[in-house]
């Protein structure tokens, strides 16, 4: 018999060489399984790991959620010894040659303390590279979003496909309640539904979810967030606290659609903005046209009306002189906008707003066909040159809103986008999700012509290293 030593070295090297000779293709599905309790969300993850040869066992590590209590790794043949270091599990299968291993991990995690009335969870749950990972979620909860994965949702269950990693946020609580949203603040949802159908009918589409709403006081909110921000979406519509009810409504229906985008860009990994914050800018236009509420200009002139014995003069939010300027200069900028960064903010707001209204003014619904191509994407994007071609190729047109080298053209241009009746097209949208297949767990059996040549091949290593043991041992130096 070789040396343990020896042993070691003829399955490495007998590995690698069946890897080239005899390729065995293996894959790994996981299937999370979710439970959201009182206190505290029980998860059993199963791994479902099958190769094309029999395999004897296989070594794995996998990162667990953040603050996850570790309960046992259990395999088809019995428990599973493991070491944990962080949220890093690393552990060998228990020996057992067969084209099909099944792991379960089960573990927990503390629920969150609710904010304002309103619990917000987020799981980071793995996956592996071009391997097809699920979740199902129980019980059904308002809000339960995977990001850049397909989703159906039930009353009792939401289920979620994707490849590899999958990124869940789930949302709950409120005392109050209505058809698309659930608070513990003292907002008027009913002000806030009259107006949440344009979104839908902007869009084409129905949202899945309902949209928890937290109101935060201002000194509360600025330890977060930008002191020129109203409101910000991560799951949660956070709003700062105004005493100006239409600016809440607003600021609410604003984040809303960043809500929605959310299901259509969910493959963008960039912080390619300008189609997202243009499209929430716009609705939020129709928004304050249905609250009464006056609004500036884009890249125009100043808003001057009169109430009462009063004169309002409202500037605009950039001049023509602005986009002519931009455009002049050559630059390129707003491709890559967003509003932390360093560019002009006031300006790419302006912009991207001014460009989606042309589009609805030029193409009307086709808005919709737009956010369905999105919708279907079916890759996860970290380049943002690739974010905007298809953003763009879904539009059919180039992200230049009043392109003119002429200052009067552009003039005339902003004046027309200024002066346009808001276009909210007469649909009631489409549902939002499919159906989510179960997993096929395929009970494969040993292909008898590929176990024979593997014998032979491993009876050839085990020959070749006695040979080599041989001679080694012949002209070893003492």
């Amino acid at each position: 018999m070789p040396s343990e030593k020896f042993l070691f070295v003829r399955i490495i090297f007998a590995s690698a060489l069946a890897a080239l000779v005899f390729p065995n293709i293996a894959l790994c599905e996981v299937i999370h399984e979710i439970d959201i309790g009182d206190s505290t969300t029980h998860i059993t993850s199963v791994l479902i790991l099958m190769s094309q040869r029999p395999i004897d066992y296989w070594d794995l590590e996998i990162n667990l959620p953040e603050n996850a209590l570790l309960e046992r790794v259990n395999d088809d043949m019995g428990r599973v010894e493991y070491t944990l270091s962080g949220n890093l599990l690393a552990f060998r299968t228990n020996a057992k040659k067969s084209s099909r291993h099944i792991v379960n991990i089960t573990y927990s995690i503390p629920n969150p303390i609710k904010t304002h009335g309103l619990a917000y969870l987020q799981l980071n749950l793995f996956g592996f590279e071009n391997d097809t990972t699920y979740a199902e979620i129980t019980p059904g909860l308002p809000y339960i979003f995977a990001q850049n994965s397909q989703t159906e949702h039930s009353d009792n269950l939401t289920k979620a496909r994707t490849t590899g990693p999958m990124n869940v946020i789930i949302a709950y609580g409120g005392k109050n309640e209505s058809e698309h949203y659930f608070t513990n603040s003292d907002v008027d949802l009913e002000e806030v539904e009259k107006i949440y159908p344009v979104i839908e009918r902007i869009t084409g589409i129905k949202s899945p979810v309902k949209f928890g709403i937290a109101v935060l006081p201002e000194s509360e909110y600025l330890e977060d967030y930008r002191d020129w921000s109203a409101g910000t979406f991560n799951g949660l519509i956070l709003v700062k606290e105004n005493d100006d009810p239409n600016e809440i409504t607003a600021t609410i229906i604003h984040e809303t659609v960043h809500g929605f985008n959310q299901f259509a860009l969910g493959w963008d990994m960039t912080n390619v903005t300008w189609f997202d914050e243009g499209t929430a800018s716009y609705v939020t236009s129709i928004a304050y046209r249905m609250l009464g509420e006056q609004q500036p200009e884009l890249f125009g002139e100043k808003t001057v009306w009169r109430e009462k014995n009063l004169i309002y003069t409202l500037p605009p939010k950039k001049t023509p002189e602005d986009l002519y300027n931009y455009y002049q200069a050559g630059r390129k900028f707003m491709y890559y906008w967003y509003p932390q960064s360093n560019y002009d903010r006031d300006f790419g707001y302006a912009y991207s707003e001014l460009f989606i209204r042309q589009y609805v003014m030029n193409h009307g619904s086709e808005l919709q066909e737009v956010y369905g191509k999105l919708l279907i994407v079916n890759q996860t994007v970290y380049d943002k040159d690739e974010a905007n071609r298809i953003i763009l190729e879904a539009l059919g047109t180039d992200f230049k809103p009043c392109y003119y080298g002429d200052l009067s053209d552009i003039d005339s241009c902003t004046k027309k986008l200024n002066d346009m009746g808001f276009k909210v097209p007469d649909t009631e949208g489409k549902e939002l999700g499919q159906f989510i297949e179960e997993p096929d767990i395929p009970k494969t059996e040993p292909n008898p012509y590929i176990s024979y040549f593997d014998e032979i091949f491993q009876n050839l290593i085990y020959n070749l290293g006695q040979i080599y043991s041989f001679f080694a041992g012949s002209f070893s130096i003492n």
